[in-house]
């Protein structure tokens, strides 16, 4: 019976899921199928999309993963001429030498994912000016702290990915979704700012644990090396930078409200959650080249 349930539950996260629910879905030619790896795609691209395609009915999909969409259009293309178009994060394929090809039909992220975006220097910006009302001196200031806060962060983060890199390299399979949100891993350290101890990392090693061993360190070392000049965005996991964009602005709101001479100020709810992607989707401008892959495809659209 167990072994039923897991299959039927595979068979609901499938590529033949999706393309029975197109089937169901389909009404005429003119509409807009749209191909997302999971929820906060649906957040983060669908205003962007229905913003280009104005007029335009939607159909969103949710693939639960960025191999169903791959699957999902060779599927669909191989057997039918319709408006569809396909999303996915770029994650660490091109270092695992296993990026699907981009076409017209198929976008993939600049940066490691759609996380990244809502994470950024830029994202910081417009919280300070949407959310927490402050003038353009006081956020620079209010920057600077969040940077501060950030600054001992890089080169654990980035040895976690070279760490991660290393493990897929070797088959170990580390499970990462028992890390998302880094809970346990990142800590404060006395000065008020982030990091991850060696005990953080000794838990993170710990959670990602498949069974299969850890990678040996020579092949780590290796990575870290390849890696470490790399841009953040493209490099770190997005959903670790999603974590740490809303701890840093959180810890940032305290540290401002200690100062007697300041005007106090209250972090978003949402940031308290870990949710900058619903805070922040569709503030944050989107990357150019999504609007140009947008306004591509909307040129080929079918009436």
């Amino acid at each position: 019976m167990d072994d039923f349930a897991n299959y039927l539950t595979l068979e609901a996260e499938s590529s033949n899921a999706i393309f029975h629910e197109f089937m169901t879905s389909y009404n005429d030619d003119s509409e807009v199928h749209v191909f997302l790896e999971g929820g906060e795609d649906f957040v983060f691209y669908l205003p962007e999309i229905r913003r280009v395609f104005s007029g335009r009915k939607i159909i969103p999909y949710n693939c639960a993963g960025k191999w169903n969409v791959v699957e999902a259009k060779e599927v669909l293309e191989e057997n039918y001429s319709v408006n569809a178009f396909f999303f996915v994060d770029r994650d660490l394929d091109d270092f695992l030498e296993r990026q699907p090809d981009k076409d017209e039909t198929l976008y993939i992220t600049d940066a490691y994912s759609i996380e990244s975006t809502v994470s950024s220097q830029y994202a910081i910006e417009i919280v300070c000016s949407d959310y927490l009302a402050l003038s353009p001196k006081e956020t620079d200031a209010f920057s600077n702290s969040v940077r501060s806060i950030q600054s001992n962060l890089s080169p654990r983060i980035v040895a976690l990915m070279a760490w991660i890199i290393a493990s897929k390299h070797q088959g170990r399979s580390p499970n990462l979704n028992n890390t998302n949100g880094l809970k346990g891993i990142l800590s404060v350290s006395a000065e008020g700012r982030l990091e991850v101890s060696a005990l953080g990392f000794s838990m993170f090693k710990k959670r990602v644990d498949s069974g299969k061993g850890a990678p040996n360190l020579a092949e780590v070392v290796r990575w870290y090396r390849i890696v470490h000049s790399s841009p953040v965005e493209v490099i770190v996991r997005g959903k670790y930078l999603s974590t740490i964009f809303c701890k840093s602005i959180c810890l940032a709101v305290e540290h401002w409200n200690a100062s007697p001479c300041a005007r106090k100020i209250v972090a978003p709810e949402l940031l308290k959650s870990g949710k900058n992607m619903e805070l922040l989707a569709g503030r944050v401008p989107y990357p150019a080249s999504l609007t140009d892959f947008l306004q591509g495809a909307s040129s080929t659209l079918r009436s």
